[in-house]
């Protein structure tokens, strides 16, 4: 993929997260059809909803009562299908 590095989850990081701790690693998977045959999201309304229901989900997470203050991992991976 045509990304920069900090796209990217290095191996270092996940080697430091601990299976079942609260600083996991968390994967979110979207699948996301092509809206047209040139491109998957040509005005990006759905990469923007996308980034709104994800913050939610991070917001929530770390707003939640038995969530540390430490910080959450998250890789998101999104397959236009």
């Amino acid at each position: 993929q045509d990304l920069p590095d900090s796209a990217f989850v290095s191996l270092e990081t996940l080697r430091r997260l601990r299976i079942g701790s609260s600083n996991s690693l968390r994967i979110i998977v979207v699948s996301h059809a092509w809206l047209t045959p040139w491109h998957p999201d040509p005005h990006g309304d759905n990469l923007c909803l996308l980034s709104i229901a994800l913050r939610m989900i991070v917001d929530d997470r770390h707003d939640s009562a038995d969530a540390p203050d430490e910080l959450q991992t998250y890789a998101v991976m999104i397959d236009f299908c």
